[in-house]
């Protein structure tokens, strides 16, 4: 089963805070992390993964750099830390959830051989 979770916040460069959304971002079961997405940088791809509440992944855009990113999640969800394009620049940032979660994964009942069923939920929140 993995959390889908559309994360929306800032990057900060030379006291410039400029948004930035990662719109398919998975936090998995096992701690894992992956996505993938584009901006005005380009095509990227996100692998990294969660221990508690230590945040570590690295964006890597398609055929250019990589930034990584290591933080901490609060218990509102939020996620704070350190950007760094290793060798060249590095910042602060802060990525928050957009309110709606979704959980994707299967089912199985013995009933049916234990066939598996896909499945997903949608969690909205105010």
């Amino acid at each position: 089963m993995a959390l889908e979770i559309t994360w929306e916040g800032t990057y900060e460069y030379c006291g410039d805070h400029t948004p930035m959304t990662f719109k398919s971002m998975f936090i998995f079961a096992d701690g894992n992390i992956k996505g993938h997405g584009s901006d005005e940088n380009g095509a990227f791809t996100i692998q990294g993964a969660m221990n508690g509440k230590e945040v570590k992944f690295i964006k890597q855009y398609t055929g250019a750099h990589a930034v990584n990113y290591s933080g901490h999640i609060n218990n509102q969800g939020i996620i704070g830390g350190r950007w760094e394009i290793p060798g060249n620049c590095d910042g602060s940032f802060l990525l928050k959830t957009s309110g709606a979660t979704s959980w994707t994964g299967h089912y199985q009942t013995e009933a049916d051989g234990f066939q598996k069923h896909p499945h997903s939920y949608l969690l909205k929140s105010d």
